[in-house]
């Protein structure tokens, strides 16, 4: 078994050698790369006028934080902030120096049962969501159907890389790759497409693993030969199935 990552950056890279840590062969390849959001320069005053902060992704909050940092600012004390994922709320918490509130699953429908963010909690709020410059737009949509004022601001924006799926996929069989993380709906279309588009034999003899239920229904669209749930978008979750399953049969295996 060798993993392929195609989680982006500075986290896809400590993934890959995470796994070859633990004895098993891992490669990376980046689907998306990232880039200042067109919104920054509007982050202070949407801050301090909020009543809720949400940050959707750890780099929604790298990247606000670099722009405050850069014009000697902090994050304001006045707004509750809350986010996505544990290790988003966590990145949130020490930049903010404030308790962040985060859902034991790392989606948006698990993100919208928070007692946070129930109907008499919100109704009437100014609420701010720093995300990049795509994603769903449920979370939004609960939210003003709750009765709350809401906005998105694009801290980042997000870019797909460029690559050979023919040249890529000669690479991958040579290195004998049969197990591929994909941490987002984005990342599945950007990396089945092409592939299938060349060469659906070898992708039906390919495993994923991603991080939610959602996903799994998303990413039966395409031949896999198995579909493994990490129930969360943690490094440490996906590590976690990795090694601890070994994908035998398991409760979080999806036969296609």
């Amino acid at each position: 078994m060798t993993v392929l990552v195609t989680r982006p950056d500075e986290s896809g890279q400590a993934l890959t050698q995470s796994l070859i840590g633990q004895g098993i062969p891992a490669l990376h390849h980046a689907l998306i790369t990232f880039a200042e959001g067109r919104d920054l320069a509007y982050l202070w005053p949407s801050l301090n006028q909020c009543d809720i902060a949400i940050a959707i992704s750890p780099n929604a909050v790298r990247f606000c934080h670099q722009y405050l940092h850069r014009q000697g600012l902090n994050w304001p004390k006045s707004p509750r902030y809350l986010a996505i994922g544990q290790k988003t709320a966590h990145d949130l918490s020490k930049v903010t120096q404030q308790y962040v509130h985060y859902p034991s699953v790392s989606d948006s429908e698990h993100f919208l049962l928070l007692p946070e963010l129930t109907q008499e909690q919100v109704a009437n709020k100014r609420i701010t969501i720093l995300r990049a410059n795509s994603g769903r737009d449920l979370l939004k949509q609960q939210l003003i159907r709750r009765g709350a004022q809401v906005n998105y601001l694009t801290a980042y924006q997000k870019m797909a890389t460029t690559w050979s799926a023919e040249q890529q996929r000669d690479i991958w069989k040579k290195h004998k790759v049969d197990t591929i993380i994909l941490t987002s709906g984005e990342q599945i279309e950007l990396f089945c497409q092409p592939i299938t588009a060349i060469d659906p034999k070898w992708l039906s003899q390919c495993t994923a693993v991603v991080p939610s239920e959602r996903l799994v229904d998303f990413a039966n669209q395409w031949p896999w030969q198995k579909i493994y749930c990490s129930n969360g978008a943690s490094n440490q979750q996906i590590l976690r199935t990795i090694t601890q399953f070994g994908f035998n049969d398991c409760e979080n295996m999806y036969d296609e």
